[in-house]
Formats: structure tokens, C-alpha cells, sequence
């Protein structure tokens, strides 16, 4: 389980979804996957990410394809909310085509634990606390 919000995560789930609909060949599958560690992997079959470009495809307003829809914002969007939950976005590309993402999200705690969590979190302002974090 993860202890986060779960608005920001349904986003950067969604848009890593969409990235990959987008990116895939016509009548391509988009491949979601969740492990038992709770790493997900989203896999599209589309032309992959040009090795120069790895890093670079989280940064705000990048684009591979001028010819496609989009202001470039959807990874860095992803990437801030991971950032957010003390985690971490990899992409690569997979054989025989396209490209996969994986998050891994720093703040999964057992079950157990995370419902006591969530109780005590009722109305916590996390962009306070976020702010608050970041302070030197």
C-alpha cells in the first residue's frame, strides 16, 4: 500500500496511461502492470525513446514529436508527483519496440500500518507539509 494522495497518484497514473495510448502504433496495447512490490510498469508499442533523450522526456515542456498533441507536460507532471512520494520514475526502452516506465514509490507501508496512517492524516494539508519539508 501507499501512503500519499491519492488524487496526485490517480494523475500521474492517468497521465503515464494517456502518454502511452498516444505514443503507440494504431491497434498497438498499452501494457499496465502492477508488481508485488508495488512497482508499476506501463509499457506502450510505439517508436521508444531515443537514447538522448531519457532525461530529458520529464523535463517541463519537452516534446519527442511536434506533431503530436500536447504541451510536453504530462511526464514532468508524473515526475513531480513521484518526487513528491519519495519515489522514483525510470524509463527504458523494450525489446522489439516502444517504451516502458516504471515508478517505484518510496512511501509503501504495510496494510496495516498505512490504515493507521490514514486515520491519523484525516485533513492534513499536504501542501503545508510539503513545503514545510523542503525548508533548509
Amino acid at each position: 500500500m501507499i501512503v500519499g494522495d491519492p488524487g496526485l497518484i490517480e494523475v500521474a497514473i492517468s497521465n503515464l496511461i494517456d502518454n502511452a495510448i498516444v505514443f503507440s502504433d494504431d491497434g498497438g496495447a498499452v501494457h499496465v502492470s502492477l508488481d508485488d512490490e508495488g512497482r508499476l510498469t506501463v509499457r506502450d508499442h510505439g517508436p521508444g525513446v531515443d537514447q538522448a533523450f531519457m532525461e530529458a522526456v520529464f523535463e517541463p515542456f519537452f516534446r519527442i514529436s511536434q506533431s503530436r498533441g500536447g504541451h510536453g507536460l504530462g511526464l514532468a507532471i508524473v515526475k513531480a508527483i513521484v518526487l513528491l512520494h519519495h519515489g522514483k520514475i525510470e524509463v527504458r526502452n523494450a525489446e522489439g519496440g516502444g517504451a516502458v516506465f516504471t515508478v517505484s514509490f518510496g512511501q509503501a507501508v504495510a496494510p496495516e500500518r498505512a490504515e493507521r496512517l490514514a486515520d491519523h492524516a484525516e485533513g492534513v494539508d499536504m501542501a503545508r507539509l510539503t513545503q514545510e519539508d523542503s525548508k533548509p
